[in-house]
C-alpha cells in the first residue's frame, strides 16, 4: 500500500520573499502587500514573475487612505462618493430632496425634485406675483375682460387667451394686469397681461348690424380667439364664449344682468333693440400654476 505523507499536500509558508532562498512548488510568500504560491522551483526569481509565482490574495487599501467607509459615513443618511483624493462624507439632505450630479469633473449634492406642481396662484384683479420658494417654472394662463353687450340686439365680444410656460430661475416676480369687469353697456373690454410674457386683449363692443368682435392672446405658448358676439335685430344677441366658458342666459328684457353667470373673458349680451338694459361682462382672470 502506498504511503501518503499529509504534511506534502499543504501549502508552505515561507514568510516574507528572499532574493537567497530556494523556492519550491506550493511555497507561499509575502510581497509588497501581497501573497503569492510557487508554480516553478526556481532562486532569486521575485514575485510576481508569473513563471514562477500565481497571486494568491492583494491586500485593500485601509482606513488610513480615507476607504474606511465606518469613518467616512457617520450618520444615518449620509451617503459615500469620491472626490479628487479619495472617498468623502456627504450629509443626510432634507426631506422631499434628491441627489443630483453636476457633471463628470463636480462632486454630486442634494437638490429639488424637478417638475412637480406644488402651488397655484389665482388673480381677478391686478396685483403683483411673487415667486414663492423652490420654485423654478410656471404655467400662466390668462383672459382679458369681455365686452358688455347694448340695447340694441349686439352682443360683446369676449376675450382672447394666451398660455405660457416660463423659466423664472432668475425671476422673483411680475406685474399681474387683470381687465376688469364691465360696469355699464356698450363697452369694451380690457387686456390682462403677465409682465412682458403674455396678454390677451379684451372683447370688442358690438356695431351697426353685429356683435362685438373677439380679443386675441399675444406672446403665449399658445394664441387664441375669444368668441364674436352675436347680433339679433328684434331679438337679445347673445355675447361671446371665452376660452373659459360660456356667456349670460337669455333675456326676457327686462332686466340687467350681473357678471356672476358669465365666465371669466366672457362677453355680455344684448339686449332687444328698444329696451333700455344690457348684459354686463365677465372680467378677465391670470392663473399661474407653480413647480419646482
Amino acid at each position: 500500500m502506498a504511503t501518503v505523507n499529509l504534511g506534502s499536500i499543504k501549502f508552505n509558508w515561507k514568510g516574507a520573499y528572499n532574493n537567497s532562498t530556494a523556492y519550491v512548488v506550493d511555497d507561499v510568500i509575502s510581497s509588497a502587500g501581497a501573497s503569492y504560491i510557487c508554480i516553478l522551483a526556481s532562486t532569486g526569481n521575485t514575485a510576481p514573475n508569473a513563471t514562477y509565482w500565481e497571486l494568491m490574495s492583494i491586500a485593500g487599501v485601509d482606513g488610513n487612505h480615507g476607504t474606511d467607509l465606518g469613518t467616512v459615513i457617520t450618520t444615518q443618511g449620509d451617503v459615500a462618493y469620491r472626490d479628487a483624493s479619495g472617498l468623502q462624507r456627504l450629509a443626510a439632505g432634507t426631506d422631499g430632496q434628491v441627489l443630483k450630479t453636476q457633471g463628470a469633473s463636480a462632486n454630486p449634492v442634494w437638490g429639488d425634485g424637478g417638475g412637480g406642481l406644488t402651488s397655484v396662484q389665482v388673480f381677478t384683479s391686478s396685483a403683483t406675483w411673487t415667486k414663492p420658494a423652490g420654485i423654478k417654472s410656471v404655467r400662466v394662463q390668462l383672459v382679458g375682460s369681455g365686452a358688455s353687450g347694448n340695447h340694441s340686439g349686439q352682443g360683446g365680444g369676449a376675450a382672447g387667451y394666451s398660455e405660457k410656460f416660463i423659466d423664472v430661475s432668475a425671476i422673483s416676480s411680475e406685474s399681474v394686469t387683470v381687465g376688469a369687469a364691465s360696469t355699464s353697456g356698450n363697452t369694451a373690454g380690457a387686456t390682462s397681461s403677465f409682465g412682458s410674457h403674455c396678454s390677451a386683449t379684451g372683447g370688442e363692443k358690438g356695431t351697426a348690424s353685429r356683435g362685438g368682435k373677439p380679443g386675441l392672446g399675444s406672446g403665449g405658448d399658445i394664441n387664441m380667439y375669444g368668441g364674436g358676439g352675436n347680433y339679433q335685430a328684434s331679438e337679445s344677441g347673445f355675447g361671446g364664449s371665452s376660452y373659459f366658458g360660456g356667456p349670460d342666459h337669455g333675456s326676457d328684457t327686462t332686466r340687467e344682468y350681473d357678471t356672476g353667470n358669465c365666465a371669466y373673458g366672457a362677453g355680455g349680451m344684448g339686449i332687444e333693440n328698444g329696451y333700455t338694459q344690457y348684459g354686463i361682462a365677465q372680467g378677465g382672470i391670470v392663473i399661474v400654476w407653480e413647480y419646482k
